[in-house]
């Protein structure tokens, strides 16, 4: 008899579990609990219980069907296939930041560029596409010997700067050229007219006089030099003789010159 109970209670557990009752136990029969029914069965992802179908941790319930759960969007071009896992569509690959479905490019974008589609590249903003090569774009013309290195961005050549004004591109010297100099060229100083270098890199300049100059200066200095010598000398030669005046009271007859 108590063979044939048992046999019975088989049959039961395997008949529910054939109609999708899950949970259930040899000693929920024993004991005689109530065995949770689900229909329709529960899906792959979720426990029949006694309130009904429980989805797996990382799913949850869409439309009566466990679905997996992504804590950050896929994005419009993917979809969640399993817990935090996104599955992008054909031509898409998850980002490994935002992890959101994004168009993948084969070769990749060059410079200033993203892939907008599968395999389309687009310029960023503020560039222009030039023969396959992404430019930046200047609404106002860059002036002087500037170009374009970014969108409304102008910059000197290698090798010089702008001005105070910031109109014109000059020469860059360094270090930077000393007094009574300027920059000629990229780092190539030159002294300004009418001065001389005092060494060999210009870095600093002396005023230098034109030969005539120092010609008349000599001429001066000898003339200068000759007109007190020969005042001197007179003045000693005077000073050498003595003169005769009859009304005076001098006596002396002898140092009368004849």
């Amino acid at each position: 008899m108590r063979e044939l109970i048992i046999l019975i209670l088989g049959l039961i557990v395997c008949i529910q579990l054939c109609n999708g009752e899950e949970n259930i136990t040899h000693s929920d029969v024993l004991l005689n609990k109530p065995v949770p029914v689900c229909k329709p069965a529960c899906d792959l992802h979720a426990n029949c219980t006694t309130k009904g179908c429980v989805c797996h941790t990382g799913y949850e319930m869409v439309h009566n069907k466990c679905t997996a759960k992504c804590s950050k969007s896929c994005g419009p071009y993917g979809i969640c296939i399993s817990p935090e896992i996104c599955g992008c569509y054909t031509g898409y690959r998850p980002n490994k930041k935002t992890h959101k479905c994004e168009a993948h490019c084969n070769p990749p974008c060059g410079a200033n560029a993203f892939c907008s589609e599968p395999d389309i590249c687009t310029c960023n903003r503020g560039y222009l596409d030039k023969h396959g090569v992404c430019e930046p774009v200047c609404t106002k013309k860059c002036k002087d010997k500037s170009h374009c290195i970014a969108p409304d961005t102008c910059s000197c050549p290698l090798g010089f700067e702008w001005d105070q004004s910031h109109e014109k591109c000059i020469p860059k010297c360094t270090p930077k050229c000393g007094l009574n100099s300027y920059c000629q060229k990229p780092n190539k100083c030159k002294c300004r007219l009418g001065y001389r270098p005092n060494d060999g890199m210009s870095l600093s300049c002396y005023f230098s006089y034109p030969w005539w100059v120092y010609l008349m200066v000599a001429v001066l200095a000898l003339t200068l030099v000759g007109s007190i010598s020969v005042l001197i000398y007179c003045c000693i030669a005077r000073s050498g003789n003595v003169n005769y005046y009859p009304n005076s009271g001098f006596s002396d007859t002898t140092q009368i010159i004849q």
